[in-house]
């Protein structure tokens, strides 16, 4: 909404007191369009977006000569939008911090499952079989698949080289 009408919402200038505690106009500004940039991005990355990218998402869309925009700015900026509720975080899988803005709370098994499918040259896909060979019993396996899926955290590839795979979008595709 704000480009459509030409203005940014990040056009404040970080203040001291805004960059020595953490709090201010620009930080909450910035929070609105982290939120625009995630819920832009959902149907393609399905709510997880890797931190690199949406720094330099960010990067993009600022005017010249804004302040530049780092990953602490961001830190911080997500920090003041806990208060929003459940569904909104920023949690490391494998070596790479993500930013997670779906509705669900994220079990240990699906962060397992993001980081197995992150691993190994895997290029963010998984299968059932990888999950059972690493000692999952098929219940476990469908049960937090299929939570994946639902939410639209991954896809299904009836056509991979192994079969079905389950595709996560959000670790090999760039926004």
């Amino acid at each position: 909404m704000c480009a459509t009408i030409g203005v940014d919402p990040l056009a404040s200038n970080k203040g001291f007191w805004a960059e020595v505690l953490g709090f201010g106009d620009f930080y909450y500004k910035l929070g609105v369009q982290i939120l625009a940039a995630c819920w832009r991005s959902r149907g393609t990355n399905g709510g997880l977006m890797e931190l690199d990218d949406l720094m330099a998402y960010l990067q993009r869309t600022r005017p010249r000569g804004a302040d530049k925009i780092t990953t602490d700015d961001i830190e911080r900026a997500f920090k003041s939008l806990k208060r929003l509720g459940n569904g909104l975080d920023m949690r490391r899988f494998g070596s790479r911090m993500m930013v997670v803005t779906v509705p669900m709370e994220l079990s240990r098994d699906h962060e397992e499952v993001l980081r197995m499918a992150k691993e190994d040259g895997r290029e963010g896909t998984i299968t059932s079989a990888l999950l059972i060979a690493a000692g999952w019993d098929k219940d476990r396996v469908d049960r937090v698949l299929g939570d994946l899926l639902r939410d639209g955290l991954c896809w299904v590839d009836d056509q991979g080289s192994e079969g079905r795979e389950y595709f996560f979008p959000s670790m090999c595709l760039k926004s």
